[in-house]
C-alpha cells in the first residue's frame, strides 16, 4: 500500500498474470488505475504470486521465481530490472538466527546485501548472512 497526497493506492497481483494498482477512496471503494500485464510462455510459472510497494519501486514476483522491479513514477516503462531465478542458481538455503521470530523484511535496493528484519521483539540488521545489529524494542 502506498499513500501520496492523501491518495491511498494498493498494489495487487493475480494468477491471471496481471498486477493492478488500485486507488482507494475515503468510503473504502477501489478503482483500478493501472493494469500491468506480464505476457510470457503462458505456463503456470508465469502466474504472479507476490508484490511489494517499497517507496518508489514496485517488486512483483512470479510463481517461477522471476522478480520484476518497476519504477512507481513511470509504470509505462518496461521493468527497471527483471531477474529470473532458476532452481539450480539459488543453491542451498542458509539460515540466520536473528534471536527472535522474523515478521517482515526490507531490502535496500542500492545495497542488496543489507536486510532489515522486524522480529517479535525488535529489529535486526543483516549484512549478508551476518547479524550486525539487533535492537530490542520491547515489543510484547
Amino acid at each position: 500500500m502506498f499513500s501520496m497526497f492523501h491518495k491511498i493506492q494498493v498494489l495487487t497481483v493475480s494468477a491471471d498474470k496481471t498486477a493492478k494498482i488500485w486507488e482507494i477512496s475515503e468510503n473504502g471503494c477501489g478503482n483500478v488505475i493501472k493494469t500491468l500485464a506480464f505476457p510470457a510462455s503462458g505456463g503456470v510459472d508465469d502466474m504472479l504470486v507476490g508484490c511489494h510497494w517499497q517507496n518508489h519501486h514496485l517488486v512483483i514476483v512470479s510463481l517461477g521465481g522471476t522478480i520484476h522491479l518497476f519504477s512507481a513514477s513511470d509504470l509505462d516503462k518496461a521493468p527497471v530490472q527483471r531477474v529470473p531465478l532458476n532452481g539450480d542458481e539459488c543453491g542451498a538455503a542458509e539460515q540466520v538466527d536473528t534471536g527472535s521470530q522474523p515478521k517482515d523484511l526490507s531490502l535496500a535496493i542500492d545495497s542488496p546485501g543489507l536486510v532489515l528484519v522486524s522480529t517479535d521483539s525488535g529489529v535486526a540488521l543483516l549484512k549478508g548472512l551476518k547479524v550486525v545489529s539487533n535492537i530490542n524494542l520491547g515489543f510484547t
